[in-house]
């Protein structure tokens, strides 16, 4: 191959290399016009993984399997009690559902925030007098995974105020934490009566007391222990026999993909 012709063949393969598409990452973002990701949900799982570890506040996005599109619907941020909260871009939300059947709502609950939540328990030895500091933060690490009553009231708002006027729509909801994934979805044909009856302004209030009252079933250890059990065995594991809303987890070596 002449001179002339190598140069040629670099240039082209430089041009197209400069072409190709950059590197996507989920990342906690602060803006409302945040990027849209395009990932496979294998590959995403990766990132949220990290940002499980390294993550200060929580984040929020909803996955379009049709598109493979990761969009971040983490309006703004509360901090209280140690712990920071994320709320949902109900603007956004409301465009996705009219226009895709099918969306899946991930959140994050970092192992940073945890540990700023045990800092007081750590600090006091008056508030774990039964428990070590060893303890204390296994516990909490497992109780990252258990959806808080703000996140089950928000999935109830949300499956009753877009989900329950097309009930072909399917909507889930995942929490990312140290150990795994867990499923919280509410179970649309079980939430007819509820919606139907406290659908208005209330209506977030109120799925969230409903949604406190599932929690008060689940105590920490007993949590902790069914979570360690399903992570040693690579299954997934029930953490609340209530039928509306299925608690479920899921270790991360047992998800290649969610299964529908």
């Amino acid at each position: 191959m002449g001179a002339g012709n190598l140069l040629k063949l670099l240039s082209t393969v430089y041009v197209l290399g400069s072409c190709s598409p950059p590197v996507q990452f989920l990342a906690v973002n602060s803006s409302p016009t945040a990027p849209i990701v395009y990932k496979q949900e294998k590959e995403a799982f990766k990132d949220l993984r990290k940002l499980v570890a390294e993550a200060e506040v929580e984040e929020a996005w909803c996955y379009v399997p049709e598109e493979t599109s990761w969009h971040d619907i983490g309006l703004e941020v509360a901090v209280g009690n140690g712990r920071a909260t994320v709320d949902y871009d109900l603007q956004k939300i409301g465009k996705l559902a009219a226009e895709h059947e099918t969306l899946d709502f991930y959140h994050l609950h970092p192992q940073p925030m945890m540990m700023n939540l045990i800092a007081p328990y750590v600090r006091d030895p008056s508030l774990s007098r039964r428990y070590s500091k060893q303890r204390i933060k296994e516990i909490f690490t497992a109780d990252a995974a258990v959806p808080s009553p703000d996140d089950l009231g928000s999935a109830i708002y949300l499956a009753c105020t877009y989900q329950q006027p097309n009930r072909q729509q399917q909507f889930r909801f995942f929490i990312a934490s140290h150990y795994g994934i867990t499923n919280y979805t509410p179970q649309p044909e079980l939430l007819t009566d509820f919606c139907r009856l406290f659908g208005g302004a209330n209506l977030l209030t109120l799925a969230t007391a409903f949604g406190k009252n599932i929690l008060e079933e689940l105590h920490p250890e007993v949590v902790e222990r069914k979570i360690k059990r399903a992570v040693a065995g690579g299954f997934p594991t029930s953490l609340s026999p209530d039928l509306m809303i299925t608690i479920e987890f899921i270790p991360y070596d047992r998800r290649g993909s969610v299964n529908r």
